[in-house]
């Protein structure tokens, strides 16, 4: 079965997604159907290239492989595909190359800037935080900004 879609209608949810989670990082759940959705599109692409364009894919032969292709381009495609891989199968994983060990939310205060006035206004919000095997920490809202980065440049360069 297909939903009949293009892979960049998904970069298009991913994206609408995100903008909306940007205005309230707090929602936890927004940032785990980015992260959903980021995490599909390797298959996604390859199902729609992989046979019939795959220079697209850089010629790769599996979705697999491309899945690794991507990280070389930015790690933060694979701490997304830890991210979901521990919601699906978690609490543990047994892929070698699983670099997330942990993730925690955290909760600390932050300036926000508002209104015609620019009023700024301080109050506490929640983030999550992901820890990696190499001792890294790091938000996921700054995991996803490199991932859509990521993301535009290559269906802009590779013509997706």
């Amino acid at each position: 079965m297909s939903l009949n879609l293009k892979p960049v209608e998904y970069l298009v949810m991913l994206k609408e997604e995100y903008a909306e989670f940007r205005r309230d990082p707090a929602f936890v759940r927004k940032a785990i159907i980015c992260c959903a959705l980021s995490n599909a599109l390797p298959e996604i692409i390859f199902a729609e290239y992989g046979s019939t364009e795959p220079h697209r894919v850089h010629n790769v032969t599996s979705h697999c492989k491309y899945r690794d292709y991507l990280r070389g381009e930015c790690e933060a495609h694979h701490t997304v595909r830890d991210i979901c891989d521990f919601s699906k199968h978690g609490p543990k994983l047994h892929r070698p190359s699983v670099s997330v060990t942990d993730t925690k939310l955290i909760r600390r205060v932050e300036s926000f800037v508002f209104g015609l006035l620019k009023l700024a206004m301080n109050r506490e919000v929640e983030r999550l935080m992901i820890e990696h095997k190499d001792g890294r920490t790091e938000l996921m809202d700054d995991v996803l900004q490199q991932v859509i980065a990521s993301w535009d440049a290559i269906f802009a360069r590779d013509e997706l």
